[in-house]
């Protein structure tokens, strides 16, 4: 862990296991940060210029999300399928009332 952070043993020293794994751990998330966001850029230019050259867009745009393995993307709503539609209809008569 201490290596990731690129710290000294004075750097270090006052501070407990707990405070040290949250400090590698938010190292290691800003990492990966720079590097989904440098992965998803040159995606997006690619797809710029193949649109520009060959005037086929068959690929899309990618968040940094797409690349990143420890954040995930934010679910959108509720999808809904034959089994939860009760509950949307239960919803709408509570606020009818």
């Amino acid at each position: 862990m201490i290596g990731v952070l690129k710290w000294t043993p004075a750097e270090w020293g006052p501070l407990t296991l707990r405070e040290l794994t949250i400090a590698h751990d938010a190292a290691v998330l800003e990492k990966w940060d720079h590097t989904a966001l440098t992965a998803s850029l040159i995606h997006n230019l690619s797809i710029i210029v193949i649109s520009a050259v060959s005037k086929k867009a068959n690929a899309k745009p990618k968040s940094l999300m797409d690349y990143h393995p420890y954040r995930q993307k934010e679910q959108q709503g509720l999808k809904l399928t034959p089994d939860n539609i009760g509950v949307l209809k239960q919803v709408a008569q509570g606020v009818v009332r």
